[in-house]
C-alpha cells in the first residue's frame, strides 16, 4: 500500500488491478458525465431521424460491386432510355460509381 501525498490517494495491488481510493478516484467528473450522456443523446436523434427518413423515402442499400456490368442512363430524352452499351464497375464509394466503357468513364451515384 501506498500512500500519495499530493493527491491524499492511497494505492494498492490486488491480484494484477491496481486500486485507487480517495479523493481523486477514477470516476469520471460530473462535467463529463454530462458531456458524455449529451454525446450519445445526439447519437441516439441522429440515429432515430436517419430511420425515420429511411422508411420515408423507401431507401434501400445497392448491391452493385466493383466488376458488375451495368448500363448507363443517357440524358437525351428523345432516344432510347440506356446506352445500349455495357459498363463495367471500376470503383465504389458510398453512394458513388465510376463505370468504363472503352475509353468513356461515367461518375454517377446510386440512389
Amino acid at each position: 500500500m501506498v500512500v500519495h501525498g499530493t493527491t491524499a490517494s492511497v494505492f494498492w495491488l490486488c491480484g494484477d488491478f491496481l486500486v485507487v481510493q480517495g479523493v481523486h478516484a477514477c470516476q469520471p467528473s460530473v462535467s463529463q458525465q454530462n458531456k458524455i450522456s449529451k454525446t450519445l443523446s445526439k447519437t441516439k436523434q441522429k440515429l432515430k431521424m436517419k430511420t425515420y427518413a429511411d422508411k420515408v423515402l423507401h431507401a434501400k442499400s445497392s448491391d452493385i460491386a466493383v466488376g458488375d456490368t451495368v448500363l448507363v442512363k443517357k440524358q437525351n430524352a428523345m432516344s432510347t432510355p440506356f446506352d445500349p452499351k455495357p459498363y463495367t464497375v471500376i470503383w465504389r464509394k458510398g453512394n458513388s460509381i465510376v463505370a468504363k466503357q472503352g475509353d468513356t468513364t461515367v461518375r454517377r451515384k446510386c440512389w
